[in-house]
């Protein structure tokens, strides 16, 4: 998990709005979010990681341990259990549960690039971030 310490910006998205509205984020919330450059930062206390996601719109952070289930509260309002695995050493697995159907991401280190796949019904969403410190 070493690999991911650090912080990393936004640097480019395919098909967010298509992932978003898939996964049923209202049209307004939309338009907003896919204007965002956020960066994201993760860190780890312990044996507690924390990934924090900040833009001009909305802040975000989870806390949680590899392999337990926590509560989270999404940007853009949804309530789920979720548990994060390390696949590999370079890669996160991110499960949402929520009203008995799981949302599943990925965050894959490679260099000093982060790509956050998220995967919904028939869309796949690939962000790009570049890690700054």
């Amino acid at each position: 998990m070493a690999n991911f310490i650090g912080k990393y910006e936004l640097v480019s998205s395919d098909k967010f709005d298509e992932y978003m509205e898939a996964i049923g984020v209202g049209f307004a919330t939309r338009v907003i979010a896919t204007k965002l450059k956020p960066s994201t930062t993760i860190s780890q206390v312990g044996d507690e990681f924390h990934i924090k996601t900040s833009s001009t719109f909305k802040n975000t952070e989870i806390k949680f341990e590899l392999g337990k289930e926590f509560k989270e509260e999404t940007a853009d309002g949804r309530s789920c259990t979720s548990v994060i695995t390390l696949e590999t050493d370079n890669k996160l697995k991110h499960t949402q549960t929520a009203n008995g159907a799981d949302l599943v991401s990925y965050r894959e280190i490679s260099g000093d690039e982060m790509t956050l796949t998220l995967h919904a019904p028939n869309v796949e969403c690939k962000r790009i971030y570049k890690k700054v410190n």
